[in-house]
């Protein structure tokens, strides 16, 4: 690969060959990432949820509210 004079700064100009095999290789790193990102996602989901025993207040557009008020009963 030869070094682009272009402007494109220090990236390489390549064969056709060599930008679909490089390609094919990023889009292994991209599904991998994916499916690492999934995974990650899969176990938050499986977090245990722990009780909320203090009673915060927040201010709101409708005055001030406690925690159950701003999530109507739903915690």
């Amino acid at each position: 690969m030869k070094k682009a004079k272009n402007g494109i700064g220090n990236r390489k100009i390549a064969t056709y060959e060599e930008w679909l095999n490089a390609r094919r290789e990023l889009l292994k790193a991209e599904k991998e990432l994916t499916r690492n990102s999934d995974e990650v996602a899969e176990l938050r989901l499986q977090l245990p949820c722990v009780p909320v025993n203090k009673e915060y207040i927040f201010d709101t557009d409708q005055g001030k509210l406690t925690f159950r008020q701003l999530f109507k009963n739903r915690s």
